[in-house]
């Protein structure tokens, strides 16, 4: 059953529907989107794209809604979720002045961090920023066999983490 506050995403985009550009040479698992000249940037159309992407693992949540399921279940759910967002061990975003978090992270019976998520959070938030993190857990990745980072976290959380070793790797070199 769907929790009630779960949002119902919308299609996911085309690829190609906007410009992208690679990260890194010879690596295309994620994408940074940027504007054609003289347009603006696509932030909406990424978020919708997030939106279609994280729907099979629980969908988008903004942190009020964490924060609601945590209130019910953890004391003090307000500094907990500040807590593991300002040290990036939960993969969050902002868009339209608002805090965006992936639900396949968390636990939902409890809404506590899945252990196995801050060891590859940390593996690559050196390289990437908020949107390319939430990005790399939603694009399918050749490591995975094509699954998303997100869909692979589910069955076997360490194959995510060296795939995030490998591509932080191909980043840095």
């Amino acid at each position: 059953m769907q929790h009630p506050h779960t949002l119902i995403a919308a299609p996911a985009l085309a690829p190609g529907a906007y410009p992208a550009r690679r990260l890194a040479t010879g690596w295309a698992s994620v994408t940074r989107r940027l504007p054609a000249a003289g347009s603006t940037f696509p932030i909406d159309a990424q978020f919708i794209d997030l939106l279609g992407s994280f729907r099979g693992c629980g969908g988008l949540a903004r942190a009020e809604e964490a924060l609601a399921w945590l209130d019910g279940e953890v004391e003090q759910g307000l500094s907990m979720l500040a807590r593991w967002i300002a040290l990036r061990q939960v993969v969050s975003f902002e868009w339209q002045a608002q805090t965006w978090l992936p639900l396949f992270q968390f636990d939902r019976r409890d809404m506590s961090i899945h252990p196995q998520l801050p060891p590859i959070v940390a593996e690559l938030s050196g390289v990437f920023d908020a949107w390319e993190l939430a990005q790399w857990f939603a694009r399918p990745n050749s490591t995975l066999d094509g699954l998303t980072p997100a869909e692979a976290f589910r069955d076997d959380p360490s194959v995510v983490l060296q795939a995030a070793r490998t591509d932080r790797f191909a980043i840095e070199g």
